[in-house]
């Protein structure tokens, strides 16, 4: 499955309309190198856990999903 069709399945909470559950892990979506000349505006998604009112996360995060489930073994 391509990075576009799992961005597609997930439901993508935009950090001015709500933030997650204290200590909740998530995806978070966010752009980095801002100063870039060579890729601006590139995203990135990656896991942070959310404490303290804040992101573990370096970056500006702009949304964030609930993680999916585990596949089945």
């Amino acid at each position: 499955m391509s990075n576009e069709n799992i961005a597609s399945v997930m439901h993508w909470v935009a950090v001015e309309e709500k933030l997650p559950n204290e200590h909740q892990d998530v995806m978070v979506y966010y752009y980095g190198n801002k100063n870039s000349k060579h890729f601006p505006n590139l995203q990135f998604m990656k896991q942070s856990s959310f404490y303290n009112d804040e992101f573990e996360c370096t970056e500006e995060v702009t949304h964030w999903a609930e993680l999916p489930e585990t596949p089945c073994a």
